[in-house]
């Protein structure tokens, strides 16, 4: 069942305020101005739209004493009224065939206005009051004045018939008479003037080319008021000239007609004009006998109100509406508004997508009112131009700006970093500590042993600010530290780390951009300096850049026609997202040519082609492949079923993946379906790197068909749980990666497979120093074996390795490569053999072995081979008490320091404690004696040397005897 839409809301001033409050305020004045003999010219002053109309009707809408003049169908206020001279001035071509001025140029006359006042009242005269006028007005022949022609000429005609006598008499009496009638009406409607001013069928010929009208016909005009049996003129609208002159010609007038006046009542003009009409604060007070001002029946302080009244029940924004109340001051206005939303709503249909149908109303009642306001825009504004029209491209304009800008700074920042080896402050620090041995550690002051090996160590000792120190040195300060205090790492790193920083910075910006809306639009473009109603509409959300869906759809299908009008001239700039409404019918007008166009790029017609013909779908689809615009990834984005079909039609496409959302990305990376340059690998590799399967990262990384680049970066940010098993699963082409990034499972089998395979070299043994090793099965010898040449492992990881070792001992010359903590490893887990050459090799590298080194096998060997010792060793080798060590002490005594000699003296029981007695100058020590043995002769030897004894004898028991001075 139909429902019957609403009442629309009548324009006209209302003619029924009895029952108003504030009329019957304003009535009062009336009558009393009116019944005042004194008040000959009353003025009735307000704004536009402020109710003197409606005041003034409701007067007099029960009397019939009145006259009224309007000029409210005259031009705007824009007229400018001028001499008749100025208009005798202009040139002849752009003036009328009337000779007057043509109303493009705005002028007017005075004597038009003039002219025109004396033409309303005539009409309001009845005709039969002013016989004597000499304003002639034409109007179609009475019956009677037909009767009468007609009988005159049958009394003419009858004079030629032979009659005589008394008919002939009273014939040529009869026709004399009718004649005089017919001479008098002619008399009356004679024609003075060419020029004249018509009213639907009636015409009053009047000579306007003249400005002192009231002046030149003032016996007429006087005569014209007398006769009209009124006593009151309002004239309304006469403001809109703001010309003072006319008023005062009026005023004239009412002075004429007043002094004229006998018995009858006096006239009263009545003026319903605006206040600011007079500029002069005393002219006002002065022209007029008295002013009732009008207070304004509505303004912007309470037109929200009103709005809000009127559009009472409608599911219109209350934000809107105030909006709306900053910018609407005229009652017929706001109703205007009303009507035509009330129109529009219910002869169009309404949007089918009811989610969006209120936001389609705001806009809708957006738009109507921005019309009414300036009504000279909105044509254009259907049409995609004007000032709103412009607002918007600009604005896309604007945007597109900014993201060419800123993909060529990414563009250019992303060729230099790839034209830089480092790309990365884990990089940089991998690199700088393998030239420098700088190692970390976790804990303040402790030795930093643990190297960084890989790029991975490099990132975890960044991200935990670790401790850091050259290797064996003790660590006190963090990675941060370190970094801000060396300064020639730190000028070094600067480079790289600015370019990630730099080219992170633009990414979110170009990702800013592309989220950017209309209502962000700049309020400070001069578009908006005489339009703050368009901006605020625009700001608020309630015209968007889907302006024209809206028109369109409520104003009339115009899209097809801007359509076709940019597939005609080939326009360069046109909206692929512009919605149609009739594409079934657009279709009929294109030809195969036209979808050889990118003009023909439009998501709504590409979604229909594809639901209704595949061929033009197909068509369409290939101009947007060679074609520089995002139209494919937006047409996915908007119908993401089509991935499929489209990568069907066109398979070498190749998607910016920073305007598509993420969709069959697995098939985008797996058939290099996109571009292959930094930012998109980047996107890609973020997408896939939470979501991809173990298995899908191995097809990735094998596949051979698949960007290098892509797979490098997925290997190194793929989520840390990815992790490969087998070697022998990873293509030899990209194992490097793989371990590099730790993608490999650290077993032994996947070691023992790589030296096999590729021998031991720079990569493994960083992999192998990154991780702990997983002992699946033995490590090879031939692995083990390969560690033990010119490696850089950890001592840990060494000695992890190591440990598992079960073969025969080494000899020590085959280790000479390794490095001080490697060595003692071996050392530690017994795998190298005891013998000289290990001693020697401990002591010629002065080896930080543990005092359980010194075992009696190898302290028999230092005995055996009389190996001097460093004091270090010397220490280790003395601290563990045995029968060597008198041997080893008097060996390496020339060696140690007179202290270090005494105090193993003393605290040793060596010749039963007499050499400490000789240190120590005990009673009697100058008679001791000692067996002659090359422990006691070396140990007295020294103490010769040292001058604690002068010499050394030997008595005649063969016994050493100590000489004292």
């Amino acid at each position: 069942m139909d429902v019957k839409p609403k009442k629309l809301l009548p324009l006209s001033p209302k003619v029924d305020l009895e029952n108003e409050n504030h009329y019957r305020v304003y009535k009062s004045y009336l009558d009393d101005a009116l019944n005042d003999e004194h008040i000959h010219n009353l003025a009735i002053t307000g704004k536009y739209g402020s109710g003197k109309s409606s005041i003034v009707d409701t007067y007099f809408k029960k009397k019939t004493s009145f006259l009224k003049v309007s000029f409210s169908t005259f031009e705007s206020s824009s007229t400018k009224v001028v001499s008749q001279k100025e208009i005798d001035d202009t040139p002849s071509s752009i003036k009328d065939k009337t000779g007057e001025q043509s109303q493009s140029n705005n002028l007017i006359s005075k004597g038009t206005i003039f002219a025109n006042i004396i033409n309303q009242i005539i009409y309001q005269v009845d005709l039969k009051n002013i016989p004597l006028t000499r304003f002639k007005i034409k109007k179609p022949l009475s019956r009677f004045s037909k009767f009468s022609l007609l009988f005159e000429i049958c009394l003419l005609s009858s004079l030629f018939f032979p009659i005589s006598g008394i008919y002939r008499i009273a014939l040529s009496v009869a026709s004399i008479l009718v004649g005089l009638v017919i001479i008098w009406y002619f008399l009356s409607n004679f024609e003075f003037r060419n020029l004249k001013i018509s009213l639907k069928q009636v015409e009053t010929e009047i000579n306007m080319r003249r400005d002192d009208l009231f002046e030149r016909y003032t016996d007429e005009i006087v005569y014209l008021f007398e006769q009209s049996g009124k006593s009151i003129l309002i004239i309304e609208d006469l403001d809109r000239f703001k010309d003072l002159s006319i008023f005062e010609k009026l005023r004239e007038l009412n002075t004429k007609l007043n002094s004229n006046l006998k018995d009858k009542q006096e006239w009263t003009f009545i003026y319903l004009i605006k206040d600011e009409l007079f500029k002069d604060k005393t002219d006002r007070v002065k022209f007029f006998d008295e002013i009732i001002p009008v207070i304004p029946f509505i303004t912007t302080s309470n037109s929200f109100d009103k709005l809000r009244e009127i559009f009472k029940g409608e599911d219109i924004d209350v934000r809107l509406l105030r909006i709306l109340s900053q910018f609407i001051d005229d009652f017929r206005l706001l109703l205007n508004i009303h009507n035509e939303y009330e129109v529009y709503t219910k002869v169009a249909s309404l949007a089918q997508n009811l989610g969006n149908e209120k936001d389609e109303r705001n806009e809708l009642l957006a738009l109507i009112a921005y019309k009414n306001i300036f009504p000279n825009q909105f044509d254009e504004i259907q049409n995609g131009e004007g000032i709103l029209g412009d607002i918007a491209k600009a604005y896309k304009s604007n945007i597109q700006e900014q993201i060419n800008d800123a993909k060529n700074r990414l563009k250019t920042l992303q060729e230099k970093r790839n034209s830089t080896h480092l790309k990365s402050e884990a990089e940089y620090l991998f690199v700088w500590a393998n030239n420098t041995s700088l190692c970390y550690t976790s804990e303040y002051g402790r030795q930093a042993t643990q190297s960084i090996s890989s790029v991975t160590i490099a990132k975890s000792v960044i991200q935990n600010d670790f401790y850091v120190a050259s290797s064996y040195d003790r660590s006190d300060s963090k990675y941060s530290q370190f970094k801000s205090n060396t300064n020639e790492y730190l000028e070094n790193l600067l480079p790289i780390v600015a370019y990630d920083s730099e080219i992170k910075k633009i990414r979110d910006e170009i990702e800013q951009l592309n989220r950017f809306q209309f209502f962000n639009v700049d309020g400070s473009w001069d578009y908006f300096k005489d339009n703050a109603l368009l901006y605020a509409l625009i700001k608020n959300r309630y015209i968007t850049l889907d302006y024209l869906n809206i028109i369109n759809h409520y104003y009339g299908d115009s899209s097809t026609q801007i359509f076709m009008r940019n597939i005609y001239i080939s326009a360069p700039d046109f909206d692929m997202n512009m919605k149609l409404n009739d594409i079934s019918g657009l279709v009929e007008q294109l030809q195969d040519s036209d979808y050889q166009q990118s003009q023909i790029l439009n998501i709504y017609l590409a979604c229909w082609l594809f639901d209704n013909n595949i061929d033009k779908f197909k068509s369409l689809l290939n101009t947007a492949y060679n074609s520089e615009t995002f139209f494919v990834e937006t047409l996915i984005n908007f119908r993401p079923d089509l991935y499929e079909n489209v990568t069907t039609i066109v398979p070498l496409i190749h998607f910016d993946l920073s305007a598509l959302k993420p969709v069959e990305m697995l098939d985008i990376a797996k058939n290099n379906r996109y571009l292959e340059s930094q930012s998109n690998i980047k996107l890609l590799v973020n997408y896939l790197k939470d979501t991809v399967s173990n298995e899908q990262f191995i097809n990735f990384v094998n596949d051979e068909n698949i960007y290098s680049t892509f797979k490098e970066m997925l290997i190194q940010d793929v989520n840390d749980s990815i992790v490969i098993e087998k070697i022998s699963d990873v293509n030899h082409n990209v194992l490097n990666s793989v371990l590099m990034h730790n993608r490999l499972s650290p077993k032994a089998s996947n070691i023992n497979y790589y030296v096999q395979e590729f021998s031991y070299d720079e990569v493994i043994e960083r992999f192998i120093d990154a991780n702990r090793i997983i002992i699946d099965k033995p490590l090879s010898n031939e692995t083990l074996m390969s560690t033990i040449s010119g490696n850089s492992l950890s001592k840990n990881t060494f000695y992890n390795l190591w440990k598992t070792y079960e073969g025969q001992q080494l000899k020590s010359n085959i280790v000479s490569e390794l490095n001080d903590p490697q060595i003692l490893v071996l050392i530690e887990l017994n795998i190298l053999t005891t013998d000289f050459d290990l001693l020697s090799l401990v002591n010629d590298r002065d080896l930080n072995v543990l005092p359980d080194f010194f075992t009696t096998e190898v302290k028999s060997i230092i005995v055996d081979n009389k190996v001097l010792l460093n004091n270090a060793l010397l220490s280790k080798a003395l601290s563990l008490e045995d029968d060597l060590n008198d041997q080893i002490f008097a060996n390496n005594i020339n060696n140690m320091s007179k202290k270090e000699v005494t105090a193993y003296l003393v605290e040793s029981n060596l010749s039963n404690g007499r050499f400490g007695e000789i240190m120590q100058k005990i009673d009697e020590y100058q008679d001791l004696v000692f067996e002659n043995e090359e422990v006691n002769s070396k140990i007295l030897s020294w103490m010769a040397n040292e001058k604690i004894i002068t010499n050394v004898a030997i008595d005649e028991e063969e016994k050493l005897k100590p000489i004292f001075d």
